[in-house]
């Protein structure tokens, strides 16, 4: 059965049948790995058989109609990622079941194909979205060249799609609080490191009314929210150590930082903003160690000026209580020197225990009854 498709993308070249556009396809075609489905739509069974074979040739299933009800019957449970539909239909139009299909979602692509067309057709056909328009009859260089862009832009779609996917995973893991924050200090967002870090799991934190500043520790609420009223008003950034709420009343310690506004073209935006995004980093753990390092320099400062102080006292205290000894020997019925030798004795024993104060503690266990 014969077609209106030239061989060429000239007018005037010779028209070939169905299997003769299949024999030249298949010199050129490529293979694809995509699977997706086509719908063809048009009263012409020649051009959608055309359109049918070149969409084999790329490695996409095609569905053939030749009206709209059959497209509405097919597309009622299947999903196209492109579709080619004439605009002069019988009975609804073309792009009257465009707009059907667009409602259900149940096509990607549409390809309008019109043997003329007028300007509020093709202005129709942008409005719907349309993806191209083929003009009647068109080559089937043309028809090849449609299906490599939309195997390009198909492909391009995957790898935003995957770029997301992974951005949204990152910012979703990070063990950082991601936020964006409004002029009214409203959360627009926040990722899943707030149930981790303060308790909160997303979705509680963002239908919190002041949600952020509540969980900003008192003695830190002011000085952020200037800060953050600079941020807005200059589009600049910040960096500055703060203090957090967890919900169970934990401090959390970390670092409040705010990403710089975006220039434009090189020169920075002084006019303020509508919202700020930036970090919070955890520290508590850094900020403990540091403590435990402080206490236990300090510690040490005091076991050296206990021991030497012992040491210094140790040796004149040895000293008396010595010649106490011997003169209790040449003079027994003497009794302060009973009392030299028995405050030094307690002497002794004082510096003995503030040798041992600094020293750990050991710690051993043994049965007991709970209710004596």
């Amino acid at each position: 059965m014969p077609c209106d498709v030239s061989a060429a993308a000239g007018c005037g070249s010779p028209r070939v049948s169905a299997a003769g556009v299949e024999r030249v396809v298949s010199a050129f075609s490529l293979s694809s790995p995509g699977s997706d489905n086509v719908l063809i739509v048009d009263t012409d069974a020649a051009v959608c058989e055309t359109v049918a074979v070149v969409a084999k040739s790329y490695g996409y299933a095609p569905t053939v109609c030749l009206d709209v009800e059959t497209a509405l019957a097919s597309t009622q449970d299947e999903g196209y990622g492109l579709a080619f539909i004439e605009v002069g239909l019988p009975g609804t139009s073309g792009l009257g079941l465009a707009a059907l299909l667009r409602e259900r979602g149940g096509v990607g692509d549409l390809v309008f194909m019109s043997g003329g067309g007028s300007l509020d057709s093709l202005i129709q056909a942008i409005k719907l979205g349309s993806y191209d328009f083929l003009r009647k009859p068109f080559g089937l260089g043309e028809l090849r060249l449609l299906f490599d862009r939309h195997r390009e832009r198909a492909d391009l779609k995957r790898r935003v799609r995957l770029v997301e996917r992974r951005h949204t995973s990152l910012i979703q893991n990070l063990p950082l609080l991601i936020y964006s924050l409004t002029r009214s200090f409203q959360l627009e967002f926040i990722n899943e490191a707030s149930k981790v870090l303060l308790g909160y799991a997303p979705d509680e934190a963002l239908s919190g009314e002041d949600w952020f500043l509540q969980r900003i520790h008192p003695h830190d609420r002011d000085r952020l929210r200037d800060q953050f009223a600079a941020a807005f008003a200059e589009g600049g950034a910040f960096s500055l150590e703060c203090r957090l709420l967890h919900r169970r009343g934990q401090v959390v310690h970390g670092i409040m930082r705010t990403i710089p506004a975006q220039s434009v073209d090189g020169v920075s935006v002084s006019l303020g903003r509508e919202r700020v995004q930036g970090v919070f980093m955890d520290i508590t753990d850094r900020v403990f160690l540091e403590k435990a390092l402080i206490q236990n320099e300090k510690l040490k400062t005091l076991g050296a000026i206990s021991a030497e102080v012992a040491h210094e006292v140790r040796n004149p205290l040895m000293s008396i209580a010595g010649f106490a000894r011997r003169l209790a020997q040449k003079l027994p019925d003497t009794p302060e020197l009973g009392i030299i030798l028995r405050e030094s004795r307690r002497l002794e024993r004082l510096l003995d225990r503030i040798r041992e104060y600094l020293r750990p503690v050991e710690v051993s266990r043994r049965q007991c009854a709970v209710n004596m």
